[in-house]
Formats: C-alpha cells, structure tokens, sequence
C-alpha cells in the first residue's frame, strides 16, 4: 500500500507522516500498515474516510492502517496508537495485539525504538473511550524477531466456546 493511499484513508496530510521512519505493510498472518505521525494531535485528529477507502480499495485491499507516534498522553508510555480496520468490519479497534505484534517487528527493523531488544508500552484506545495499555517486548533472533505482546484493557463482553 502506497504511503499515500495510507495517510488519506485516515484523513492525514503528508505533512502528518513522519518521515524519519518508513509506511510499510508487515504481517503475522493479518497484514498491517504500519504509519508513523509525527504528533499525538495528529494522531488524534485522524479520521476513518470510507469515500477515500472506497476509491482506493477498488484498486487493491487496503490492510487495517495502525497508526502511532511517540509522543503520549501517559509519561510511563512510549507509544500513542490507533487502529483502523474497516476491511474487517472494525471501524477502530481500542486494543489490537496483532497490530501490536507487527509493530513490535517493524520497530526493530526500522529503529524506531534503539536495540536488538525492547519493551515498550503502547497506548490505544483514548480516542474511542476505551483506553487500553498494551505491552509489547521485542528481540532480534537469529531466526527473526521474537515478539509478545499482553496488556490491559476495558472488557466489553465476556463468552465461552464449548
């Protein structure tokens, strides 16, 4: 997905997007796109367009867009996320491990966090009123990145399979 196919679809500008680091779709099995912003205003202004998404769409899938940025509302917290899925029926989704996931791979390949091994603490949710914490540690191995991802969020319904 092209950087600008990305940041429209979320009603950002280029001058939105931090620039410092790559938009790039990585995957665990469900592909993200990661998008890197350059402010939490910036984070919070973003908007799911269904008219962009709609006419992008028809030229490729669009995967769910996770933004994030480093600035956050917490000071224990690094990472400010949000995370769109329209694809998948989920306008925005307040606490998304998958994406966590992705994004703990993309943060040691593209240095957005220094070292072969980091622990991070992602907020998400805010703008949806569901704030969730999410904490996500991350190695390089030699068989690739090693990733978890556990946290705390705002139970809305509880079910059992049988």
């Amino acid at each position: 997905m092209s950087r600008i196919c990305s940041f429209t679809v979320v009603a950002l500008t280029a001058s939105d997007i931090d620039e410092r680091f790559p938009v790039r779709e990585v995957s665990i099995g469900i592909p993200f796109v990661m998008l890197p912003v350059r402010t939490l205003a910036a984070v919070q202004r973003a908007r799911f367009d269904r008219g962009a998404f709609t006419r992008l769409s028809r030229e490729r899938p669009i995967p769910p867009i996770f933004l994030f940025c480093a600035e956050t509302l917490s000071p224990a917290n690094q990472v400010h996320a949000r995370m769109f899925a329209e694809a998948y029926g989920v306008p925005e989704d307040p606490a998304t491990g998958s994406a966590n996931a992705c994004f703990g791979a993309y943060v040691l390949d593209c240095g957005y966090l220094s070292g072969e091994r980091v622990g991070f603490r992602v907020e998400q949710g805010y703008e949806i009123g569901r704030p969730s914490l999410l904490f996500v540690r991350a190695e390089r191995t030699a068989t690739g990145p090693r990733v978890s991802v556990g946290g705390h969020v705002i139970p809305v319904f509880r079910g059992e399979l049988m």
